[in-house]
């Protein structure tokens, strides 16, 4: 099968050929790719700068993917917006980058768009609710992301107010301005 997304349509496929014996949606940029066995657990999956859905597709799709055969897969699309550190140009990006060279606090706070920061949390947040609704135990559910998708999965994830299954990091920090929920305190 060949399969062609695009970022305003919504496309459903599914096939029994090799990795497709999955079920395959792309809505306004978010794939989501359901599992090839009942679905157990859910995994966000937040790309870095520059980046979309459709660049991480293919890591979950393949025949050794690396989630178990019940995971729902929810790969989210960051919105476009002016990126300060690359001329101003318009990108997907979770948040401004302001300048390179982060030593400090006080320099971090001025170096990223914390307004920004919390705009995308809310539409990760909302997603998170919704599949944590669908699977009725937060403690099966997992975010993570690489690089700008991974400073929001640390910072969407410690502040869930529930317990959640885990979250995967892959070259990212932890915001400073991070609230910790009191569940991952104890």
């Amino acid at each position: 099968w060949i399969f062609f997304f695009s970022s305003r349509r919504r496309h459903t496929r599914c096939s029994g050929v090799s990795w497709a014996r999955r079920c395959v949606q792309e809505t306004e940029g978010t794939i989501v790719i359901q599992p090839k066995e009942a679905h157990k657990y859910t995994l966000i999956w937040l790309h870095g700068l520059g980046d979309s859905a459709n660049g991480f597709a293919d890591v979950f799709t393949y025949n050794k993917s690396p989630v178990t055969p019940n995971t729902k897969v929810v790969l989210l699309t960051a919105p476009i917006r002016a990126v300060s550190v690359n001329f101003g140009m318009q990108m997907t990006s979770w948040f401004d980058i302001k300048q390179l060279g982060i030593s400090s606090i006080d320099v971090f706070e001025n170096s990223i768009s914390k307004e920004e920061v919390d705009d995308s949390k809310q539409i990760i947040s909302k997603c998170m609710e919704d599949e944590i609704k669908i699977l009725g135990d937060s403690k099966r559910f997992f975010i993570g992301g690489f690089s700008q998708g991974c400073c929001m999965s640390l910072y969407c994830g410690l502040g869930y107010p529930e317990q959640i299954g885990g979250i995967i990091c892959l070259s990212g920090c932890y915001f400073p301005h991070t609230t910790l929920s009191l569940i991952h305190i104890s």
